[in-house]
């Protein structure tokens, strides 16, 4: 349970690193044959190369490239080292090691690295964990029972909605979509068909987003969730006219980047004067604080890697970001009763790619979500091989029905 605890309090390597590596060493043969691996390890490749090339050609600290990309290389050894777990059983095995992992996650909150956990523990590192132990717990005991699956369904808007009131945005919104997802059964019966409605449900899910995300601006701002939640909402509304955007100011100032130089970057960690007198000027922060702070212009690790190395570069993490959108109506449908606890992930993973920037806490709540994503995929791969899109194939070369 304590496979998260950091080795030491201050220390960025996890006892999780340490296991994956493990695990990889002997599974990582047959994780080879799987496409989103090898695809995986070569984007990364790519994306450490043109990170090297872009220090190198700003003169910039070997120790700046070690630190921005160690979290990346570890992501993906986090994330195969749990997708090769993943493969070896059935729901109650997926179950058990979610909650595992949740539950590693929680250590953290005895060992932080980041104040901001003992501030506001919800939103920083226990809110996920927390929602998935419901989902998971609700899940085991309903079993294929409709009356447990709308209990599930209750427990998880009740805990958004919690989390909405208690000012911790994000969260509440991925358990209220997870719940909203799963009433509606939105997955897709023909997943042969899937792959031609991908673009179509790609857009549709960013429809959904914005206008969730408006619906809530209106709500937060008409004081239904509070003085404080309207505070925050009217101002981030007031910057570019969207919550989203009003809440990451700092990916404008990523777009003004990779526009100046789209191919190269402007090197890991780097503190260019132009970008952080642009950021001082939309007056969010005290200069002096955006002086101090060499991470104040990194909040979203797409962003971030196409304003450091280019934008081929963020391609590692758009081809992430494209599994995890993938996997999700798959996931609704392959998966209906461990739903409820993958698709927060899936939601953390998009989540954090978006707008997060790659610490230790988001580093593994990703990992976990890219893990179930090629998971799901997997599945939805398998399904069409074996003819039966409604559910998944029965037990073969170790895999059973989730």
């Amino acid at each position: 349970m304590s496979v998260l605890v950091p080795i030491a309090p201050q220390s960025r390597l996890a006892l999780l690193d340490v296991c994956c590596l493990g695990v990889l060493a002997i599974r990582l043969p047959s994780l080879w044959r799987v496409r989103e691996v090898r695809t995986t390890a070569a984007l990364l490749v790519l994306y450490s190369t043109l990170l090297a090339a872009s220090a190198l050609l700003h003169g910039l600290p070997l120790s700046n490239l070690i630190r921005r990309d160690y979290g990346a290389v570890f992501l993906v050894v986090e994330a195969f080292g749990i997708y090769a777990l993943l493969r070896e059983g059935g729901f109650l095995r997926q179950a058990l090691l979610i909650v595992a992992l949740t539950i590693g996650i929680s250590f953290h909150y005895f060992y932080p690295t980041d104040e901001r956990v003992l501030e506001q523990p919800i939103k920083f590192l226990l809110g996920i964990p927390l929602g998935v132990f419901i989902a998971v717990s609700a899940a085991i005991l309903a079993g294929r029972s409709p009356l447990g699956r709308q209990v599930s369904t209750l427990l998880l808007v009740a805990y958004a909605l919690m989390c909405l009131l208690s000012g911790d945005r994000s969260v509440g919104a991925m358990f209220f979509l997870t719940a909203v997802l799963i009433h509606l059964k939105l997955g897709f019966v023909n997943t042969r068909r899937y792959k031609l409605w991908y673009p179509l449900v790609l857009v549709g899910g960013l429809v959904l987003a914005i206008g969730l995300s408006e619906l809530y601006a209106s709500l937060a701002i008409s004081g239904a969730f509070g003085e404080s939640a309207a505070r925050i909402a009217s101002y981030q509304k007031q910057l570019f006219g969207s919550l989203l955007l009003g809440g990451r100011p700092e990916v404008m100032i990523n777009l003004l980047a990779i526009s100046d130089s789209p191919f190269i970057g402007h090197g890991p960690l780097a503190q260019t004067p132009k970008y952080l007198d642009a950021f001082a000027l939309l007056g969010i922060y005290e200069e002096s604080y955006i002086n101090e702070d060499e991470q104040v212009l990194y909040h979203s690790m797409l962003f971030t890697a196409g304003h450091e190395a280019g934008i081929f570069a963020a391609m590692f993490w758009a081809y992430l970001l494209h599994k995890l959108t993938f996997s999700i109506p798959v996931v609704i449908q392959l998966g209906r009763r461990i739903a409820p606890a993958v698709l927060p992930f899936l939601f953390c993973g998009i989540w954090n790619i978006l707008f997060s920037p790659l610490n230790s806490y988001a580093r593994w709540q990703v990992a976990i979500g890219v893990a179930l994503a090629f998971f799901w995929v997997e599945m939805h791969r398998r399904s069409i091989q074996s003819g039966a899109p409604r559910s998944l194939p029965v037990r073969n070369e170790k895999h059973t029905s989730v």
